[in-house]
């Protein structure tokens, strides 16, 4: 028969062996989850050197840790993994996949001033069309977004039940022969993460992966909430890659940059124009001129006859001001064409 004392030492027996598995499935955990951060972190501290490698060199490249471990979100700047994320200082977008990916810059030149982005993507990356609105103007945008995009991406639509994709070639012919005589219905195919589908017209109800555009206007959620924003042609890599909040990010960076830029260009333009007075001056007629009339010349009454310059550095002092406003695309075009009327002049090289 089993003593009291017995069932007392077995009870304290289980009691101790569930302690002692229970701390060791604790540190077992513990080491697995710095064991993950680790490797989480050495992956995206390799894709950040990547990216600046890029950036600065101009010089695509491949990426191929993604396919050694599953990468969670991208939110521009941030990447997010399973136990620790990572910011990107220079200016990012993609479509994460569990595959290689390809790296490359796009810039966009205004003459004076250049934005440049890395634009990191696989050639798993499928996007869809869903033409609500399906006229010249709407076929036109699509026609442009799919040639802005990358060849290996694949293309197609999404209408009501029914998605199809294919080459890049394929489905810009479609875009010609085949969708003006079709009408179309909101896509009600579940989205793919490594999907993206662009509605154009106004819908009530949005996809996770999904941006709506009516005009010049995107829609698509930040977070739990619908915002919408203005673009323009310029954008359509980082609203098809990472919606209105990659676009958002985007602007920020973009005014940034412009502000910081038009600040220096401003004070450089003065300098040589003064430069260039002081050196055209038309009394020492018999001097050579080392600059073309039209940059800056002073008559007997010392007063300016050309304003190439003048207008260009009027220019971007208003641009400075307009970009603290928040409206400031029709003075970038403006300051693109008065520079590049410098350029034609000679003033600049």
């Amino acid at each position: 028969m089993i003593s009291v004392f017995q069932i007392f030492k077995m009870l304290l027996g289980v009691i101790v062996f569930v302690f002692v598995i229970t701390f060791f499935l604790r540190i077992s955990d513990m080491y697995s989850g710095a064991g993950d951060k680790q490797l989480e972190f050495e992956i995206a501290d390799a894709f950040d050197k990547a990216v600046k490698q890029t950036y600065m060199t101009g010089n695509p490249t491949t990426f191929t840790a993604f396919t050694e471990y599953e990468l969670l979100m991208y939110n521009a700047p941030k990447m997010l993994f399973r136990t620790s994320q990572k910011t990107f200082t220079v200016p990012l977008f993609m479509v994460p996949a569990k595959t290689e990916m390809t790296l490359e810059r796009r810039c966009e030149d205004y003459g004076w001033f250049m934005f440049c982005f890395v634009f990191a993507y696989s050639d798993t990356t499928k996007i869809l069309f869903t033409p609500l609105e399906n006229n010249g103007d709407t076929r036109s945008a699509i026609k442009s977004m799919v040639e802005t995009l990358p060849e290996a991406f694949e293309f197609g639509y999404c209408n009501a039940t029914e998605a199809k994709v294919s080459t890049r070639a394929a489905f810009l012919n479609y875009i010609v022969n085949d969708m003006p005589s079709k009408s179309f219905k909101k896509c009600e195919v579940e989205i793919e993460e490594d999907t993206r589908l662009v509605t154009f017209g106004s819908v009530s109800e949005i996809a996770e992966n999904e941006i709506a555009i009516t005009g010049s206007t995107v829609k698509g959620y930040v977070g739990d909430e619908l915002e919408s924003v203005s673009f323009s042609s310029h954008d359509v890599i980082p609203i098809v890659t990472g919606g209105v909040p990659a676009l958002k990010y985007k602007k920020e960076k973009f005014k940034k940059e412009l502000k910081a830029s038009s600040g220096i260009m401003g004070e450089r333009s003065k300098l040589i124009h003064s430069m260039m007075l002081e050196h055209n001056y038309m009394p020492c007629q018999e001097c050579p001129t080392p600059y073309p009339i039209e940059c800056g010349w002073l008559d007997d009454n010392t007063r300016e006859t050309s304003d190439l310059y003048l207008q260009f550095i009027s220019t971007l002092v208003n641009l400075d001001s307009a970009i603290d406003a928040g409206s400031y695309e029709s003075l970038l075009e403006r300051s693109s064409g008065e520079y590049e009327a410098l350029r034609e002049a000679g003033c600049e090289e």
